[in-house]
This record gives structure tokens, C-alpha cells and sequence, in this order.
């Protein structure tokens, strides 16, 4: 699963991917190669972080308060209690539709960046 964190010395919207490794329950940073500026960081219960994780949710509806447009990065972080658990994922926004929605609520479809996960050899 694609994860990263916030590097403080990449800039506030500079994020070093890391690999999870579920195997041990360790987590391994990767050299940060890569640097993604995120558009929107969004809160995501548990439930849903666990079902876009293993790719089941590939949409959110969310209030249209952030200007949200296809292309645009989102980092999606666990949020429980009142507070972030420390796991996020990224996805970029592929579609955008208001279709039979509350006003000022839209719904967008997603795709994780699986495909830019590093598996570093052991």
C-alpha cells in the first residue's frame, strides 16, 4: 500500500513516499526519489481508509468547499478520536460529478497511486 509522510525539509506540501511493510508491522522509508505536491489533505474514518486501502472505494463524497478539480492530488489520513492514526494514502481525482447530490456536495472518483510503491529488496 502507498504511503507517505510530510518531510520537513521538502516544504509543507512536499511528501517523501515510504513503503509499509504489513509482514513485520515495520515501516521502511524509501529514499525520497519522489516528491508529490498534494492539492487537499482530507480526513477519512477508519472504515473507509481500510476500504480504500484494499481498493473497494474508489469514490468520496465531500462537501465542495476546497475547489476540487480532476488532476488534483488528495492525501487521505486516517482520522479516529480525534486524531490522525498516522496513515495516509494518496489518489488523484479522475472524475467529478454533483449528480443527484446535496447542495454544494459532490461526488469524485479516485485512483491510488499503487503504481508508484517501491518494493525495496530485502
Amino acid at each position: 500500500m502507498l504511503l507517505f509522510e510530510e518531510d520537513p525539509f521538502l516544504g509543507r506540501k512536499g511528501k517523501s513516499l515510504i513503503d509499509r511493510d504489513y509482514g513485520n508491522g515495520g515501516i521502511q522509508k524509501m529514499k525520497p526519489a519522489i516528491t508529490i505536491e498534494i492539492d487537499h489533505q482530507l480526513k477519512i474514518l477508519p472504515q473507509y481508509f481500510q476500504a480504500v486501502s484494499i481498493g473497494d472505494k474508489t469514490f468520496e463524497i465531500r462537501k465542495n468547499d476546497r475547489d476540487f478539480k480532476v488532476g488534483d492530488n488528495i492525501a487521505l489520513s486516517e482520522y479516529e478520536d480525534g486524531q490522525y492514526t498516522g496513515r495516509s494514502i494518496l489518489a488523484a481525482i479522475t472524475y467529478i460529478t454533483d449528480y443527484e447530490q446535496k447542495d454544494d456536495y459532490i461526488v469524485f472518483g479516485i485512483k491510488t497511486n499503487f503504481d508508484l510503491v517501491h518494493n525495496p529488496s530485502k
